[in-house]
């Protein structure tokens, strides 16, 4: 009997094998763990640069620690810059790629979503193409933390809205011309009813317009006073009083 049982210190052999075999079995399932969502991390990252390869648009992120910019490929692309061009590699070489007339409205916007209450940082403006030109981007970005709490990246989607901004810009002068061809009419218009006013209340020749019926004066001449020896207002009130003016015979 005493053969069939363990001594103390196999006992504490099997112990200590046991815990070993649970602490392996729960690394293991940690790292298998670690592997799927690192695995679901990249699905998720490449499922992302496909849908922003769709859609043309381009990703960035600023580092704010190292000061460090990455731009994505489609990001390059709107700029006139091959994926392997280095574009720029800190911010400040990004604010001197802005417009002059721009740059200093977001510049502002973007260290005020550096500050709290930590705005979303969205802005249009327009950045300098290689070939000298500037496009039209609407940009987005949102601030990222550590673990204590401070700002750590600034991450964010890049767009050329260049052809929007050109249509707007032609639909701006479209409604120009158009407001300013109304107006020129108008003022012809005017300047016509003044001639016509000025010719017709200087003849001696009764000049009046009405309605298809005649059952309403909307002009007559002040000559129709001098003619007939009756005012214009009466023949407003009755268009049809001059009528009793007539010789029976006529």
């Amino acid at each position: 009997e005493e053969a069939d049982r363990f001594t103390e210190s196999e006992v504490a052999l099997l112990t200590e094998v046991a815990e070993d075999l649970v602490y392996g079995i729960q690394g293991l399932r940690t790292r298998l763990e670690l592997r799927h969502e690192q695995q679901a991390l990249r699905e998720a990252n490449r499922s992302l640069e496909v849908m922003a390869q769709a859609g043309g648009v381009g990703l960035w992120s600023w580092d704010l620690q190292s000061n460090q910019i990455f731009l994505s490929p489609e990001w390059k692309a709107h700029l006139g810059y091959r994926s392997e061009e280095t574009v720029l590699e800190n911010n400040q070489e990004w604010e001197m790629m802005l417009h002059p007339e721009d740059r200093a409205a977001v510049v502002t916007a973007l260290q005020a979503s550096l500050s709290p209450p930590w705005p979303v940082f969205r802005q249009e403006y327009r950045l300098r193409h290689k070939d000298g030109s500037y496009r039209w981007i609407l940009a987005q970005g949102q601030l990222e933390f550590d673990d204590d709490g401070r700002p750590k990246q600034l991450r964010g989607s890049h767009i050329d809205i260049t052809a929007r901004k050109q249509a707007e810009q032609e639909i701006y002068w479209l409604n120009a011309s158009l407001e300013q061809r109304v107006q020129d009419r108008t003022n012809e218009l005017k300047a016509s009813e003044e001639r016509f006013r000025q010719i017709a209340e200087t003849i001696h020749e009764v000049f009046w317009i009405s309605d298809v019926g005649a059952s309403k004066v909307l002009y007559v001449s002040p000559g129709y006073q001098r003619v007939w020896g009756r005012s214009v207002e009466s023949l407003y009130q009755s268009p049809r009083s001059f009528i009793e003016w007539v010789h029976p015979d006529d």
